[in-house]
């Protein structure tokens, strides 16, 4: 009986080393999430370090030393930011060093190389690469972190798009009026003219000479414009539509734009005051972040 009960207790004791181990903090993580650069010369190593004081860094998050990986690579298509093109080769950037162990609660560094080679088709171009710092455990107990390098052999995207917005803007001169549309009494399931339902109607004064082309789209509210109190954010932009959704406004010339307005029937809507907020383009591709709200009053139910 006696070894009976010592054989459980050894048992007993094998099974909770077991758990511990099975139940053990294993992660990383890293500060280097996104970092995008300008101006990287082209057949001239660039260390992130150095030009930004960027160093990359991970942290062991678990309670064991852990052995720890970090390889650039190419990111999925899918991934690739707006303007920007998969890295061709990710050899361009080195990782020193890029193998290190890693206590635990402690944090390794590392510095980042970008070369571009030294060639003209490289010039002008925008590109993604994926940096991945992962555990060299095998299976269940593995761990990884993935950042993304973003850099431009001369100006970025978003330069160059600020800079176009700023050239359109010095050609032009208009304005959309009034700031805020208030429409009330609508009912749900019905087809409203917006004009029809407010004193002033929605016009653009172009003062300019020359044309200008605008597209006006219903959009989710934007988190920098102020709700207006009272109201909430309309379920859905598409309820509000243009007929037409795009406008040539001549040189001197006022134009009224016609937006029209549906709100699907249902008890659901009555007596809500729905916000929808109006992003004015220009059709050339600018993005001039012009808006305009239509603030919505829903007729209660009827007793």
């Amino acid at each position: 009986m006696k070894t009976i009960a010592k054989l459980l207790f050894v048992l007993i004791l094998a099974c909770s080393g077991a758990l511990e181990t099975a139940h053990a903090i294993i992660g990383i993580s890293t500060r280097f999430v996104d970092v995008t650069l300008e101006f990287v010369p082209v057949g001239r190593p660039v260390n992130l370090r150095k030009l930004r004081n960027i160093p990359y860094t991970v942290r062991n998050r678990g309670d064991a030393a852990m052995e720890v990986k970090v390889e650039p690579g190419i990111p999925p298509k899918d991934q690739l930011m707006e303007g920007y093109e998969a890295i061709p080769d990710p050899t361009w950037i080195q990782v020193i060093p890029d193998r290190f162990t890693i206590p635990p609660g402690q944090t390794a560094y590392a510095e980042i190389v970008i070369q571009i080679p030294d060639k003209p088709e490289f010039t002008g171009k925008h590109y993604q690469s994926k940096i991945w710092a992962h555990s060299l455990n095998k299976g269940l107990y593995s761990a990884g972190a993935e950042s993304r390098l973003r850099f431009s052999s001369g100006p970025g995207p978003e330069t160059l798009r600020q800079e176009a917005k700023d050239k359109a803007m010095l050609t032009m001169d208009f304005d959309i009026t009034p700031p805020a549309l208030y429409a009330a009494g609508v009912e749900p399931g019905q087809r409203y003219k917006v004009n029809d339902l407010v004193q002033k109607k929605l016009k653009v004064s172009n003062r300019a000479e020359t044309p200008i082309r605008l597209r006006f789209k219903s959009v989710p509210w934007a988190s920098d414009v102020l709700m207006p109190a009272g109201y909430e954010a309309a379920p859905d932009p598409s309820w509000l539509t243009f007929d037409p959704d795009d406008e040539v406004v001549k040189g001197e010339r006022i134009e009224t734009i016609d937006p029209v307005l549906t709100v699907p029937p249902g008890d659901e809507h009555r007596g809500k005051r729905y916000a929808f907020l109006i992003k004015t383009d220009i059709v050339m591709g600018v993005d001039i972040d012009m808006y305009t709200q239509v603030l919505v009053t829903i007729n209660a139910k009827k007793e």
